[in-house]
């Protein structure tokens, strides 16, 4: 049986709704345990050429009901949502795994309990706009037991404070275990915080230690952050990691009272983006926020600050971590919401044991007929997917589903 190879670029020229909507195809046909690939390197065409980063989607040859279902399945969604496909034809497998990693299906555990602000509900926002499987954990949900490979393979914390204190000792214990054998985990500003290293051991900040890097103090010992938000410009310094596919040069990131991180690393820790300066455009609090909070506005520790790491990758045991003091998650940035579907799919597919799971945060696979279509439908489903196939294999044209 012969594969079918249709592949999904993610051109830079193209739109944020189409990047969006890209990724929301591939998730759902990860949902139906169908074989995605991530292009790792350039990949030349009969006709045209793919970049790294782009998809390849591995579909059976219609030989049979089933692939004849799949397949137009596959076409009818991509014109649903508006996404280009291609038809690689002379494409084998043989090269396709020396220039591609194949992806494995993400089940996302959002932390969103004790010691979460408002902005932690962003990431759920974000990914569920493109397609991600995500369900919702509590500090008391993993105390229970829930952060296990066989329910989710990345969990993710965003906006928030004190998350390590809120956890407890043996909450962080189970996380550490959760990423140690495999698991990936996310952390952006406040979830970054709570996974570096550096703290004094009496500090329940000492509890969860995923990173070999620390984060810059102020004289009195608090950690040192711009009280201010917006836009701030980050130089990416490793565009070939997968995390920053898609993204080179001086970047716009979303700050939100984020940290900084020291310049000091440890050599397992990869610096992919570091602090340029602040855009013009970023904004101090609300006079409000700054009477209630006591904290003084100002943008001198990011003016101050060029070159220190902003978003870095490690490995903790056989598990991926990412740290980012930035916000690509956030409303305002939805032209980096890229860059967090390729963090979800880098922790989760790059671990020294990536594992497929046969269950989901919302969802059970299901690779019968009946999950596709009707079956009442299922002759007028072939014939046209006969005419489509018919119709793209005359031409040297995009095919729109």
């Amino acid at each position: 049986m012969m594969p079918a190879y249709y592949i999904i670029p993610l051109d830079k020229n193209l739109n944020t709704e189409h990047t969006h909507n890209a990724v929301k195809l591939v998730n759902s046909m990860l949902d139906l345990c169908v074989e995605v690939w991530w292009l790792q390197k350039r990949l030349t065409g009969e006709k045209r050429v793919y970049q790294k980063g782009d998809f390849v989607i591995t579909l059976n040859s219609r030989e049979n009901l089933e692939n004849e279902i799949l397949i137009n399945h596959f076409l009818k969604t991509a014109e649903k949502l508006g996404v280009t496909v291609y038809l690689e034809i002379g494409l084998d497998k043989s090269y396709l795994v020396t220039v591609a990693h194949k992806l494995v299906k993400p089940v996302i555990a959002a932390y969103y309990g004790n010691g979460t602000t408002d902005g932690a509900i962003w990431f759920v926002q974000a990914l569920e706009k493109m397609g991600f499987d995500i369900g919702i954990v509590t500090e008391k949900d993993i105390l229970n037991g829930a952060l296990k490979l066989e329910n989710y393979n990345v969990l993710i914390l965003g906006s928030g404070m004190e998350y390590c204190s809120h956890l407890g000792k043996e909450g962080c214990k189970k996380i550490a275990e959760f990423v140690y054998n495999g698991g990936g985990y996310i952390g952006h500003c406040g979830g970054s915080v709570a996974a570096v290293k550096g703290y004094p051991k009496s500090s329940s900040s000492s509890w969860l230690e995923l990173a070999d890097i620390s984060l810059e103090l102020e004289e009195n010992g608090n950690l040192l952050s711009s009280y201010a938000s917006g836009p701030v410009i980050y130089d990416i310094t490793m565009p070939e990691h997968p995390v920053m596919f898609g993204y080179e040069g001086k970047v716009p990131l979303v700050y939100w009272w984020g940290p900084i991180f020291s310049s000091e690393v440890g050599k397992n820790v990869s610096v992919i983006a570091t602090i340029s300066a602040p855009s013009p455009d970023i904004q101090m609090p609300h006079p409000e926020i700054t009477r209630i909070t006591g904290v003084t506005p100002s943008i001198k520790e990011l003016k101050d600050s060029p070159g220190k790491p902003a978003i870095l990758a490690t490995n903790y045991g056989r598990g991926k971590v990412i740290l980012a003091s930035p916000h690509p998650e956030s409303p305002d940035s939805e032209r980096s919401y890229r860059l967090v579907a390729n963090e979800v799919f880098f922790v989760t597919s790059f671990s020294d044991s990536p594992k497929q799971l046969k269950t989901s945060a919302g969802f059970k696979p299901d690779y019968s007929l009946n999950s596709i279509v009707n079956i009442e439908e299922v002759l007028r489903e072939i014939e046209i997917a006969k005419e489509m196939a018919q119709e793209f294999a005359g031409k040297d044209t995009t095919v729109y589903g």
